[in-house]
């Protein structure tokens, strides 16, 4: 997905510009541009100080010839002794609140790789018949070259044409990727870095895009930075050369007759043709070098860069002064916005592990089957939640009716209960009655024929009566020992069972004991008297079981 919005940044030394740019409708434009000055220089590794003062011996030969210092040694040197070196955090202040300043949005982030860091040969392809074993024979002489401060080295490879082929070296993690990582947590991490590319290949690629430039025509870009200067030198579409960095800058006077006899040792040490198009970038502008390079190449076609391509809210003039000062920034905004090419692709310089932290993950064949189980796996498990829940509502809906039906029943049920504990007095009441009738008939027939004996017998009092099994034990005393016989004859045959003497109210007697099985023949009278006992008994218990009105007739 191409993104929408882009900020293109290039930090030169202590100069830092800024631009935003946004695809509206189609179109590409240049929304803001910012600039600011940071503290002080970010800090270059020593490797690459060690490689800038590394110069072929004809080239420093050529350099002297022309009076051109040793551009690291000489840089700023007494200025460098009196700074201090610059707080970090102060750097990230400044970018931050130079990008701060464009609208509150996800944008992704072109950088540019320090100037001072970067190093291009041109090597004749004819030479390198294969680029993959080309590549494999630079790293086996970096591997014999380097040292433990030379691990950030990196090499890369760009295919002009058929006859030459563009190496790159360059820093693989250069300071300005810490500094820009930094103010991206300040925006929640809203900067994605996408792209670290050169100057010279921005500027390139979008002057290649913008003119129309003839095979046959040789072309010089020139942009001057306040430290130090770059000629791009094209032939056609393709990049044909690009001088070392020029250690003079907009501050210096003579920047430009700096930059001019180094267009001339071009030319003469590389054979460049004569320049038809001479293009001005970033500083140029303030230093009339539209004029002064008119009069030193009057056949030269000289302008500023500028592109009919990227529209603007900003009033840019046909000769593009202001265009040419961000052409840099915007360069490498206007890249991203752009559908990826093989020249972008292969001019990329930002580490791989920076571009896969940022990419969203991405799944395999076996990736998108494990998430289709997951989803099935999510579903049942939710659908068996569902319907455990629709149970649970249910038999929670079935609990509140017997609850309810059970509060609306606890008034019978109360009456149930008394219901119950008053069957239960009457099986108790029951239970004892037929307890005390068992044997009724028989015991009151005895009673009835051992009253008889003993009016017959006289003298005689019944200490104890109690039944067994169909069977009468007696105990009593006897005032006269011949009544005893007479009693036991007057049973019908009792048994003597025991015989002692006592005493009896001061008098001699004698204690007995009989037994005696109830099976006693009736007589008519003792039946009569036996059905009136029963009458008498059977109309005692109505009268007690009556409620009353029973009780109001027996009274009348």
């Amino acid at each position: 997905m191409k993104p929408k919005h882009a900020i293109g940044i290039s930090i030169n030394g202590n100069n830092v510009k800024a631009a935003f740019l946004s695809r509206v409708n189609g179109e590409i434009k240049v929304m803001g541009l910012q600039s600011t000055t940071l503290a002080g220089p970010i800090e270059y590794s020593r490797q690459f100080k060690r490689a800038q003062e590394t110069v072929g011996i004809g080239e420093e030969a050529l350099e002297n010839a022309f009076d051109i210092q040793d551009p690291v040694s000489t840089m700023h040197a007494d200025d460098e002794a009196l700074q201090p070196e610059p707080k970090s955090d102060t750097n990230v202040s400044l970018i931050y609140s130079m990008i701060d300043r464009f609208h509150d949005t996800d944008a992704v982030v072109a950088i540019n790789a320090p100037i001072l860091t970067v190093k291009y040969d041109f090597l004749d392809t004819d030479s390198l018949p294969d680029e993959k074993k080309h590549k494999k024979g630079f790293v086996k002489k970096m591997e014999l070259w380097r040292n433990d401060d030379d691990d950030l080295i990196r090499s890369t490879f760009l295919r002009l044409n058929s006859e030459k082929t563009l190496r790159i070296e360059y820093e693989h993690h250069p300071p300005v990727l810490d500094l820009i990582d930094d103010v991206s947590q300040f925006r929640r991490g809203q900067l994605k870095l996408q792209l670290m590319d050169t100057n010279e290949l921005a500027l390139a690629h979008l002057v290649k895009k913008s003119y129309n430039l003839r095979k046959e025509y040789t072309t010089a870009v020139i942009y001057i930075e306040p430290d130090f200067s770059r000629v791009i030198f094209m032939r056609g579409m393709q990049v044909y050369y690009i001088t070392p960095v020029i250690h003079k800058g907009s501050m210096s006077k003579d920047v430009l007759d700096v930059v001019y006899s180094r267009i001339i040792l071009a030319q003469d040490h590389y054979h460049i043709p004569e320049l038809d198009k001479i293009l001005l970038a970033s500083r140029s502008a303030k230093l009339q070098a539209q004029k002064y390079f008119k009069e030193k190449f009057p056949s030269s076609s000289v302008g500023y860069v500028n592109s009919k391509l990227i529209k603007s809210e900003y009033k840019f003039d046909e000769e593009g002064r202001l265009f040419s000062q961000y052409a840099i920034p915007i360069s490498f905004a206007w890249k991203l916005l752009q559908k990826k090419s093989k020249f972008s692709k292969l001019t990329n310089l930002l580490p791989d592990y920076i571009l896969e932290r940022q990419k969203m993950p991405k799944l395999a064949f076996h990736g998108y089957i494990l998430l289709f189980l997951l989803g099935i796996t999510a579903f049942t498990f939710t659908w068996l939640l569902v319907t455990k829940n629709l149970q649970i509502v249910k038999l929670n809906r079935s609990n509140e009716m017997v609850e309810r039906q059970i509060e609306s029943n606890q008034p019978l049920a109360e009456k149930v209960k008394q219901y119950e504990d008053e069957i239960g007095k009457l099986n108790r009441n029951n239970a004892l009655l037929d307890s005390m009738t068992t044997g009724y008939d028989e015991t009151i027939t005895f009673l009835l024929h051992l009253n008889k004996a003993m009016v017959k017998a006289g003298g005689i009092w019944i200490t104890k009566l109690s039944m067994k099994d169909k069977r009468i034990d007696l105990e009593g005393i006897a005032t006269q020992r011949d009544r005893i016989p007479m009693l036991a004859n007057a049973l019908g045959g009792a048994n003597l069972r025991k015989i002692t003497r006592t005493e009896f109210e001061d008098r001699k007697a004698f204690k007995f004991r009989l037994d005696k099985d109830v099976k006693i023949e009736e007589d008519s009278n003792n039946l009569n008297l036996l059905l009136t006992l029963k009458k008498r008994f059977n109309g005692q218990n109505d009268k007690r079981s009556s409620n009353g009105k029973a009780g109001t007739t027996n009274g009348r």
